[in-house]
């Protein structure tokens, strides 16, 4: 929002970092991230500061992986979306009212620009959180996110091993609620969609 909104070299260095991680391919970025972390290939300093902050957090380094590489790729869509928005809105007559009455950027900010984008973050977070999920089973069921822990893709590998015995209700059970939660939060983001957006 800073970034549409001011322009200048910081607007710069925004569009380089998310191009640099826009260019980077989202799963392969997340496996080869878990992968440092739950098999042993980072260095002792680091090894020791991620077990930290894993035990900080309660988890396991696997699926502390897992939280830090979606965290850092899940972020580009919504800041090219509130960045473009931004950059809108700061051209509308009111704005340009407040910038002439001497009114601060930061009030500008908060009082005029972020009550309308925050709906766009309501609804980015809603439907980007349903892949998310989606990303952590599939890195769970590759036998690289949390192991110790339930998650649905260790069930559904551990079910697929016992599927030819025919004991099927486990990756039946793991995949059809796992169907049911992303198919809740994409009608919940497109809902969000329909109530929050401006122009209906």
């Amino acid at each position: 929002m800073i970034s549409g909104f001011c322009g200048g070299k910081l607007d710069e260095f925004i569009v380089w970092l998310y191009s640099v991680f826009a260019s980077m391919p989202t799963l392969l970025f997340i496996l080869a991230f878990a992968l440092l972390f739950s098999r042993g290939y980072l260095g002792p300093g680091m090894a020791t500061a991620a077990e930290t902050l894993a035990a900080c957090l309660h988890t396991e380094p696997g699926m502390l992986a897992v939280y830090l590489a979606i965290g850092l790729t899940g972020w580009i869509t919504l800041c090219r979306v509130v960045r473009g928005e931004t950059m809108k809105l700061r051209t509308l007559p009111y704005v340009e009212a407040a910038r002439v009455a001497g009114v601060r950027t930061p009030v500008i900010l908060f009082r005029h620009i972020l009550p309308n984008v925050f709906h766009l973050v309501i609804i980015y977070f809603t439907l980007n959180f349903a892949g998310a999920i989606l990303l952590e089973v599939i890195v769970s069921y590759l036998g690289l996110g949390v192991q110790s822990a339930p998650s649905w893709g260790v069930m559904i590998s551990d079910g697929q091993e016992r599927l030819w015995r025919g004991i099927w209700w486990e990756i039946a059970g793991a995949s059809g609620f796992l169907f049911l939660l992303v198919l809740a939060l994409n009608l919940l983001g497109d809902a969000l969609r329909d109530a929050l957006d401006p122009k209906d």
